[in-house]
């Protein structure tokens, strides 16, 4: 998965997350409720957006942000 510019091997076992995963809940502070969307990059890569429950996207320090200057 990837998030930002951080990328993590996730393990599956069983059709779940395994290897990692809770790595990845810590760092992203995912809580009950946020909506996880998973983005096909390659046949074995995904990107992934966090949103919380009310449907707004979560940013991280590790995020890429764009900016248009209002002129």
């Amino acid at each position: 998965l990837t998030s930002g510019y951080k990328a993590y091997y996730i393990g599956m076992k069983h059709r779940s997350f395994d290897k990692n995963w809770a790595t990845f809940v810590a760092e992203h502070a995912l809580c009950p409720g946020d909506i996880l969307l998973f983005i096909p990059q390659s046949a074995t890569s995904f990107g992934v957006i966090v949103f919380n429950e009310a449907g707004i996207e979560r940013q991280y320090p590790w995020h890429f942000n764009f900016t248009i200057p209002l002129t």
